[in-house]
């Protein structure tokens, strides 16, 4: 049951984990090695071990690399994609996610929900790159695809929601988040680590409208989720915790959001090769905060740091705690 998102927080989830393991078995023969691997993939990704994941899922790839299994290849990349994109690595996401696609366009259907999940994890790649022309193209494209199931519903609602909310029609957004979870309900999967990013990404987005008890509301429940969900993986609790600080800030309860941030930060050092865009982007709203509390010789250290990892590509995309000087909203 996946999802990941629009990075940090605004916490975009794209990939609908459950979707995965539905959508591994579309017209494929179950006795393959190849699909065998990424069956046991796909249960790695549930119990949150995406290394093992990410090499269960390339051993079926190379197994089905120019072979008959060209369809299994195809499945291999998304999938490849999805971790990926769990482990906060947009651009290898959106790289895996465009060949995935090349595979199964030559052989199944054009809107035929196989599709789906790869044309979700690209818009999503995009969008945290900054790409949002393309983000779009790969939306439009994916709203022309079938979509019967609840949890294939919920993929699309998700991935307009995240693009609404980036473009400030929170209003509308807010809708297409709560049809998300209505359809993840639908599904009977409704405490799921899906559902906990469709609640951090409606925080984000009542923090941005000043709807600081409805944000905390979804961020504590998201966070409850999180927390006896078997497929949470640390992007989860990275965002959240992020986000929470973020809200803490706005509430001028400066030790919790430092206390929040600190433990968003040292998660993100656990996590090899995390992208450092999103990086920078915590360590910012960590320098803010430790400033507020007067720690100014961790705080100059920190963001020696920050300033190392280069000017951030999240620029208007996310809720920056240094907004709280202007009572700022999403851009």
């Amino acid at each position: 049951m996946n999802a990941k998102r629009l990075v940090l927080c605004t916490a975009l989830a794209l990939g609908a984990r459950e979707a995965v393991s539905q959508q591994a078995t579309v017209r494929a023969p179950l006795a393959s090695e190849c699909m065998e691997l990424i069956h046991t993939g796909v249960a790695e990704v549930n119990n949150g071990s995406l290394r093992e994941a990410e090499i269960s899922f390339g051993d079926a790839l190379a197994r089905a690399k120019g072979g008959p299994e060209q369809w299994c290849a195809g499945l291999a990349l998304d999938k490849l994609a999805l971790v990926a994109t769990l482990s906060g690595h947009p651009a290898e996401a959106e790289t895996f996610a465009e060949r995935a696609i090349r595979i199964l366009e030559k052989i199944y259907p054009q809107d035929d929900p196989v599709l789906l999940h790869p044309f979700q994890l690209l818009a999503g790649a995009r969008f945290e790159q900054g790409k949002r022309t393309k983000a779009l193209e790969a939306l439009q494209r994916l709203e022309s695809i079938r979509a019967e199931k609840p949890g294939e519903r919920a993929l699309v609602y998700e991935t307009t929601a995240v693009l609404l909310q980036a473009a400030g029609k929170h209003k509308e957004a807010e809708s297409e988040y709560l049809k998300t979870l209505a359809a993840w309900e639908d599904s009977g999967h409704n405490d799921s680590a899906d559902v906990g990013d469709i609640l951090t990404a409606l925080g984000s987005l009542y923090i941005a409208e000043g709807r600081l008890g409805e944000a905390q509301q979804n961020l504590e429940r998201a966070l409850t989720i999180f927390n006896a969900a078997r497929d949470t993986v640390p992007m989860d609790l990275i965002n959240l915790l992020n986000l929470r600080g973020v809200l803490y800030g706005r509430q001028k309860d400066w030790g919790q959001s430092e206390a929040d941030l600190r433990s968003a930060v040292s998660l993100a050092d656990r996590e090899p090769g995390i992208d450092r865009f999103l990086l920078r982007s915590i360590l910012s709203n960590f320098v803010y905060v430790l400033k507020k509390n007067h720690q100014g010789q961790e705080a100059r250290a920190i963001e020696a740091r920050a300033e190392s990892l280069g000017a951030s590509r999240m620029d208007g995309l996310v809720v920056d705690i240094t907004e709280l000087r202007s009572g700022g909203r999403l851009r």
